[in-house]
């Protein structure tokens, strides 16, 4: 939100640059639209780079005693490894009630999705 105001006020002071004739309030618009630039484009970095980190480290903790772990996300899939109660997943995918996980060695499969609680 901070980054479209910053962006919308740096159109409206290159705007107010070209318009504008009189040499102080040109002055006063280039030196506030390089200002506005700087900080806008360091609001974009921050935001996509927020962007980046919560869609990278979506984890979720097991809460099934026990579950197997399948190859895709439905419940006649092949049967690749069990997990336990209390296992930290990182979540990848989600399909139709299903979540593809990876566990720390970084074995990957599929769960049903009410098996685990998102941290």
């Amino acid at each position: 939100v901070i980054a479209l105001f910053l962006l919308t006020c740096l159109i409206f002071m290159i705007t107010w640059f070209v318009l504008t004739k009189s040499r102080t309030f040109k002055q006063t618009s280039f030196y506030l639209g390089v200002l506005l630039l700087f900080f806008t484009i360091t609001a974009f970095g921050l935001a996509s780079q927020k962007y980046y980190y919560s869609r990278e480290h979506q984890e979720a903790i097991v809460f099934t005693p026990a579950i197997t772990v399948k190859s895709s996300p439905t419940q006649s899939a092949v049967d690749l490894f069990v997990i336990h109660e209390g296992t930290k997943v990182k979540l990848l995918d989600r399909v139709s009630g299903w979540i593809e996980i990876r566990i720390p060695d970084g074995s990957i499969g599929w769960l049903p999705e009410n098996s685990v609680q998102e941290i």
